[in-house]
């Protein structure tokens, strides 16, 4: 175990592993060797080069996500392109890619959709002005119909009331005549 090794710069037990990976001494501060060897979960110092810790079986190194480069499993960020190796972000972050992508695809659907039902709104609305047009010049076309009809009717009457007049006159000349 790592508490089991003494530092070589003051001979304490007291040796930890950082937040930031490095083994250090509790007691002096001295850094000592790279953590590749210590098991981020129990201490346990391993040989060079073991993939997985003799105390616990844990991964000592696990790889970055993004860059692929081999980090030390108790490291917070990788060495080589300083992105966070947390495996809950990195979970975390591929959920949120995947919703984001998700919500891009059905953006993009609804946009598409919205499109397709635009396009079909306006054919209805040209469809019913179409319709209406139609409708006003069939109901024009009646009013004209009704108009000449009403003229004819007029006309009808006074020539009606004229001929009753000039009746109406020829039985009064007669009478008059007779008299």
């Amino acid at each position: 175990m790592l508490n089991d090794i003494p530092c070589s710069n003051c001979g304490s037990a007291a040796l930890r592993v950082g937040a930031d990976g490095r083994v250090a001494c509790e007691r002096c501060g001295a850094e000592h060797a790279p953590p590749r060897s210590v098991c981020a979960a129990c201490g346990q110092v391993n040989a060079d080069g073991a993939r997985f810790c003799s105390g616990c079986g844990e991964g000592l190194t696990y790889a970055c996500r993004v860059c692929g480069a081999d980090n030390w499993s108790g490291a917070e960020a990788c060495a080589n392109c300083g992105r966070r190796l947390d495996l809950l972000e990195a979970v975390g972050q591929g959920m949120t890619d995947g919703l984001r992508r998700r919500l891009e695809e059905q953006r993009a659907g609804v946009n598409a959709l919205k499109q397709e039902e635009e396009r079909a709104s306006q054919a209805r609305l040209a469809k019913l002005w179409a319709a209406d047009n139609e409708r006003r010049e069939r109901l024009a076309e009646a009013a004209a119909r009704q108009a000449a009809q009403d003229k004819r009717a007029l006309q009808g009457a006074f020539l009606g009331a004229a001929l009753l007049l000039v009746f109406a006159a020829a039985v009064f000349l007669i009478m008059l005549l007779r008299w």
